[in-house]
């Protein structure tokens, strides 16, 4: 029985060795594998990041050049008061984007300046 059970041991034991390599390779494949993934992620959150910075920049310089269009038209030179009114109504009709940065609290505001303006009777300076 002695001489069986030696054998069964040594058999396993040449089991565990022939396999010991193996399993050794799946593992440090997994970890290579985790960590380009790991990599990768990182890579493409920085590349996210950049986008939205550039995007981000893009939509400022853009409501810049239409405010500054905006504040270059007759009806804006001359002073006229109802078509500022109309002309910033259909911009938030028109570019709801504008909305979200903020702009609809300002033009809030200067659409009651504008009324508090008509009731007195000023002109624009």
């Amino acid at each position: 029985m002695s001489k069986l059970s030696n054998l069964k041991s040594r058999l396993m034991l040449l089991v565990l060795i022939t396999l010991a390599p193996v399993v050794l390779l799946i593992l440090y494949s997994d970890l290579r594998h985790r960590h380009s993934i790991e990599t990768d992620v990182r890579n493409n959150l920085a590349n996210l990041g950049f986008l939205a910075k550039d995007n981000l920049n893009r939509f400022f310089d853009t409501t810049g050049l239409l405010l500054l269009t905006l504040s270059q038209t007759e009806g804006v030179q001359k002073g006229s008061y109802s078509s500022i009114s109309a002309r910033f109504q259909n911009l938030l009709k028109n570019y709801p984007d504008y909305v979200n940065s903020g702009m609809e609290r300002r033009m809030i505001e200067i659409k009651e300046q504008i009324a508090r303006l008509e009731k007195e009777g000023d002109e624009v300076s």
